[in-house]
């Protein structure tokens, strides 16, 4: 008869002192003192600015690096004062020595390098030697660069791909049209639809270009010449007037397939670091690679 919340808060508060202990014990009698600390702090649903905290150290008991979660903290401003407070306090309830801190794996640049700064500022006050300065996460600066390459386009590809997913999001009637010209234009993805783009997630409008691009034989036929706009409401007009002109251009299954291509480049690099592993030692050839990969779309050889 236990219920889901009742099971969560048992589990949280009653087992995570206990697991908390065993980290504390193996990570202050290791034979490998260093540890790196792990955090990301982001709006919740209550409109609280959560900050997670992980540390990351080499274990003993399992032979490995281990990355283990230690807490959170709810932040009103995350200004590099306030983080550098609220992560030296986390050192020191959990029995963790500034001077055996290695290094700081966070996201975004701007308010985390003040943070650096300042906590590099404290530690030599305290005669420590600095942090080791790996740069901030390597993932935001590779999606943070397709995004600004996908906007320079004269074509809004996320709109587009937008209204398609919409327009067929919640129509049974819709659906059920689009399958009868699949069935004339697209043997093998029948019953296929759209999928949702997410802005934040790591490259997402990959997949769905290349879904857009497969059905783009079905999508014409059914936008421009079978779809009945009589009785349509006024958001269902502008969003279909806005396909329309889209399917009516040439250049706008050009401007998809660059945005798959170019998705598909970064999406590797991508992938390969999206991980609990300790990847630093091929961080930076990976990114040596990833830049020589974009100079070669369009540099000569020599």
């Amino acid at each position: 008869t236990m219920s889901k919340k009742k099971a969560a808060y048992l589990i949280s508060d009653g087992l995570g002192p206990y697991f908390q202990k065993l980290f504390r014990n193996d990570i202050s009698h290791g034979s490998v003192p260093y540890y790196t600390i792990y955090f990301d702090e982001t709006t919740n649903r209550q409109v609280k600015k959560q900050m997670d905290v992980h540390v990351g150290y080499w274990s003993d008991v399992f032979h490995k690096v281990t990355i283990v979660y230690i807490g959170s903290a709810f932040l009103g401003h995350a200004d590099a004062s306030k983080i550098e407070s609220v992560i030296l306090k986390f050192l020191e309830d959990n029995g963790l020595q500034h001077k055996y801190l290695l290094q700081c794996s966070m996201d975004g640049p701007s308010v985390n390098r003040a943070f650096l700064r300042h906590l590099n500022d404290r530690l030599t006050l305290e005669k420590q030697l600095p942090l080791v300065d790996l740069g901030s996460c390597s993932l935001h600066p590779v999606h943070t660069a397709f995004r600004k390459c996908i906007e320079t386009l004269p074509f809004d590809i996320d709109q587009f791909v937008s209204d398609l997913y919409q327009w067929f999001r919640l129509s049974a009637a819709r659906r059920e049209d689009y399958c009868e010209v699949q069935k004339e234009t697209l043997a093998g993805y029948i019953g296929e639809y759209f999928i949702k783009p997410v802005e934040s997630r790591w490259l997402s409008l990959g997949p769905v270009c290349d879904r857009v691009i497969e059905q783009y034989p079905a999508l014409k036929p059914y936008f421009l010449s079978n779809l009945r706009t009589t009785g349509m409401i006024a958001s269902s007009v502008t969003r279909y007037k806005r396909i329309k002109e889209s399917l009516e251009d040439p250049s706008t299954l050009v401007f998809l397939n660059f945005a798959a291509y170019m998705a598909e480049s970064f999406n590797p690099f991508v992938k390969q670091f999206q991980t609990d592993e300790p990847m630093v030692l091929v961080l930076y050839d990976k990114a040596n690679e990833l830049a020589r990969q974009c100079l070669q779309m369009f540099l000569k050889h020599e």
